[in-house]
């Protein structure tokens, strides 16, 4: 799929008033206006990230992590819970949380959850 400037088409088209009384060039306006709009998807940025030799979370929460299976090297995003009282992270596995094994597995970066979606 190729992203264009449908306005600025339309636009130089009806520059063009000749062309643009042509059934052909109408029918490609019509398609062109009532194409759908792409819009972008928020996606956090990439630079969100924040590394765990950089600093931890401040508050109790959860947040999604990338995290370092040391078995085959093997890098994943998951939803930790951190405890900052004793520098802590647990799997969040409702209805249990369960402790994270920090033998098998560690907490490369963090960054919040982005809030949740609203509808407008």
């Amino acid at each position: 799929m190729r992203l264009i400037d449908a306005d600025g088409i339309i636009a130089e088209i009806e520059k063009n008033k000749l062309m643009a009384k042509e059934p052909a060039v109408k029918r490609c306006i019509e398609i062109i206006r009532n194409a759908t709009t792409y819009i972008e998807p928020k996606m956090p940025a990439r630079d969100s990230w924040i590394p765990v030799s950089e600093r931890l979370p401040a508050d109790h929460k959860t947040y999604i992590c990338t995290v370092l299976r040391f078995e085959d090297n093997y890098i994943y995003s998951a939803e930790l819970i951190y405890y900052p009282t004793d520098d802590t992270w647990a799997w969040q596995d409702d209805p249990v949380i369960k402790e994270f094994d920090y033998k098998t597995h560690r907490v490369v970066a963090w960054m919040p959850l982005p809030e949740p979606y609203k509808a407008e």
